[in-house]
């Protein structure tokens, strides 16, 4: 698969119109990033405001949540991300799922990182996964108990 590279992407959509014209940036906004892995703090580009470590041991691909954040927010002067300026919260959580309740036991507690304690505007929850991983998913995102809480059902 042929992926082109940030400066070929970046002026080929459609989002340096709007940059140009001043109606979109992340200032002001919180982004968090709701992933078993913490992105990297060495990119220069990013603002990160909270963090939740990973638990140790390592996810892979481990650059994964780095890559979709900077895609998000990074702030570089050509190679912007979608919502440049915004504010990142990296919120980990642990993936191992719980053989009694079939849910990732951390996911709760990860959310509630971003949203009641860091009010994040935006939850991004950018994962892959397997049919036999699929249904835990989706049984840990319906039996989430937050007041007030959109409850989104990932698509393949």
């Amino acid at each position: 698969e042929i992926v082109p590279s940030m400066s070929e992407a970046i002026p080929t959509d459609r989002l340096p119109v709007s940059w140009y014209q001043g109606t979109l940036s992340g200032t002001g906004r919180r982004i968090a990033l709701v992933e078993p892995t913490n992105i990297a703090t060495n990119t220069g580009c990013l603002s990160i405001i909270a963090t939740r470590n990973a638990p140790s041991g390592g996810y892979s691909p481990a650059n994964h949540k780095t890559w979709v954040a900077s895609a998000a927010a990074c702030n570089h002067a050509t190679l912007r991300g979608m919502a440049y300026n915004a504010s990142l919260i990296d919120a980990a959580f642990d993936p191992q799922i719980n053989p009694t309740t079939h849910v990732y036991t951390d996911l709760v507690p990860a959310l509630i990182f971003a949203v009641n304690t860091n009010a994040s505007d935006v939850v991004n929850a950018s994962w892959s996964y397997t049919n036999n991983v699929s249904s835990e998913l989706i049984l840990s995102i319906f039996r989430l108990d937050m007041p007030g809480a959109i409850k989104l059902i990932p698509i393949n």
